[in-house]
């Protein structure tokens, strides 16, 4: 995973976590330069949080509004479009799990099928 997706997917689960009581645009900026993205300018951070958050006190915001609240540190939380990918990348990620323990499973029951197989040729030799 590149580092901008990790950044993106580790954002999506920190706003979700915090979903009720908001974030501001300055939490939002410490929370992206404690997972070592500093490398991310400042215009594409503001960029990725205007793209998945929106300000709590405007049911739609227009560009000015939501200057406005980020100038005045207000509160923000996931747009619906971004908890709907939280959720999506949540199920992707239980769906990879089961898959590599359904393949667990069934490499097990090859083996004990080849096992039993065998025995049974084994035993029609001997007898």
């Amino acid at each position: 995973m590149t580092k901008l997706k990790s950044v993106y997917s580790d954002v999506l689960r920190w706003g979700n976590e915090r979903i009720d009581e908001g974030v501001s645009f300055q939490e939002f900026k410490s929370f992206v330069d404690s997972k070592e993205a500093s490398s991310l300018s400042e215009s594409r951070a503001s960029g990725i949080f205007q793209e998945l958050f929106t300000p709590i006190e405007f049911g739609t915001a227009t560009q000015s509004q939501v200057n406005e609240t980020i100038g005045n540190e207000g509160k923000f939380h996931l747009k619906v479009d971004a908890a709907f990918r939280f959720l999506e990348m949540q199920e992707l990620e239980e769906a990879r799990q089961s898959s590599k323990s359904a393949m667990k499973v069934a490499i097990f029951a090859i083996f004990i099928g080849a096992v039993v197989g065998i025995a049974q040729i084994s035993i029609a030799l001997i007898c």
